[in-house]
């Protein structure tokens, strides 16, 4: 659409005018006559006069013209709103936002982080509705420490186990749901000469996150426990790890995988060297230009036990929250109230190839993706360390890096590597009081 375009390639100066012409409200003073009828009839003439659209600018950080579905859409359901979508760099945003919100301007929706929202900046969304859409890990991760709720995600990157579906099919192998079919599955695929799982852990990320991903069957959102003293980590993840350090004794994981980067452990699975690598989303787009006709899926991570749920790692990405200072909020979270639904939560992520954060979204995944749109659709993705609201999340989970390839050397057991967790937990904590 040629204003969504010309919004696009206009830049920040142009965003800027744009929004402050939006700004402005007609008076709409209509000369007094001393004719009723002149005054009824040109009353019963505006009456007929189509309504204005009110304008709802929104900052994307994506190309604009390839969210046309879901704008259609929107006004399709919402026709009183002209929706516009502005593109604005992830580079610049913060600074340029801050200067807009701070002279009490800028776009109605827009990416909002804690300094906007201590500002004064942004709308409190925790009433709203569409809150109690976001899966329990999404919500977990956007909500503050002290329970605010000022932004809502868009999609989240997520990862499970992909797998070379010609393999399984000659070899005829099922998906494992267990991490003890995971392991018999390995088996015979090394029987066949076939390597099993290409694990490239040289930035120590790969290991960690898959185990992880077999820990979340175990119970999976325990961090506010743990902020409070009322969980350890000795004592939630270790039948988890317990379980998936057995591959390690069986060879399936072992030291080799620090040598090996990201992009060798991908560049392998996909010239057919490896039967399986965990790994998510955000490669998909390069694989499939690498590799046009390799033919993939991906399956959640293997639960601990029969009978537990499968969980994929991920976590929030994106998203938008309220100008406080616009003039048209109630307009604005109408288009949070639709992008926030399973129908604009698909739309949203057919564009960005994201995955969902809205219970019961349905489609929306590249093909290749298919395998985890029940668990997605379910919500059972997270990435413990989103779930941090007092301590360093990224801090905690590099210090889990780091200890999980220690368990794969010898270095540590499980119930030392735990100890080094929770004695990081209890330090941190500390600072804190």
């Amino acid at each position: 659409m040629n204003r969504k375009t010309a919004a696009a390639m206009s830049g920040i100066l142009a965003l800027s005018l744009v929004l402050a012409a939006c700004g402005k409200s007609d008076n709409g003073n209509t000369a007094a006559g001393n004719n009723a009828a002149n005054t009824n009839a040109n009353s019963e003439s505006a009456s007929n006069e189509p309504k204005e659209k009110v304008p709802v600018t929104m900052v994307v950080q994506y190309n604009p013209n390839l969210f046309a579905d879901l704008e259609k859409s929107f006004e399709a359901k919402n026709p009183d709103i002209d929706l516009q979508l502005v593109f604005m760099d992830n580079a610049q945003a913060n600074k340029v936002l801050n200067s807009q919100f701070a002279a009490g301007e800028g776009p109605d929706i827009a990416p909002m982080n804690v300094d906007f929202f201590k500002n004064g900046y942004a709308y409190k969304l925790n009433d709203q509705p569409f809150i109690d859409r976001l899966s329990d890990g999404a919500k977990l991760a956007t909500t503050q420490a002290d329970g605010s709720i000022f932004s809502v995600p868009f999609e989240t990157w997520f990862q499970g186990i992909m797998y070379n579906k010609k393999i399984f099919a000659d070899n005829g192998i099922e998906i494992p749901k267990t991490w003890d079919e995971f392991l018999a599955v390995s088996a015979k695929l090394k029987a066949a000469g076939i390597k099993p799982l290409g694990v490239g852990d040289k930035d120590g990320d790969v290991i960690g996150k898959m185990a992880l991903g077999v820990v979340l069957s175990t119970g999976a959102i325990i961090e506010p426990d743990v902020e409070a003293g009322k969980k350890t980590y000795s004592a939630s993840w270790k039948t988890g790890l317990d379980k998936f350090y057995e591959a390690v004794k069986q060879g399936i994981i072992g030291t080799d995988a620090f040598g090996m980067s990201v992009d060798d452990m991908v560049n392998e699975f996909l010239n057919g060297k490896s039967a399986m690598i965990s790994m998510g989303s955000w490669q998909v787009a390069d694989m499939h230009k690498k590799a046009p006709d390799f033919d993939f899926n991906i399956f959640p991570y293997p639960s601990a036990a029969e009978g537990q749920e499968q969980w994929a790692i991920g976590g929030v990405a994106g998203g938008g929250g309220v100008n406080a200072h616009s003039k048209h909020i109630d307009e604005a979270l109408r288009v949070l109230d639709y992008i926030a639904s399973p129908e604009g939560d698909a739309q949203w992520i057919a564009v960005t190839h994201g995955g969902p954060v809205i219970k019961g979204t349905a489609g929306g995944l590249d093909p290749s993706l298919s395998g985890l749109q029940d668990t997605l659709g379910a919500g059972r993705t997270y990435s413990p360390w989103e779930g941090f609201k007092k301590i360093n999340g990224e801090n905690f989970v590099r210090n889990w890096f780091k200890t999980s390839q220690e368990i794969v050397a010898g270095r540590k057991t499980v119930d030392q590597g735990l100890k080094v967790i929770d004695d990081y937990v209890a330090e941190q904590l500390k600072d804190l009081q």
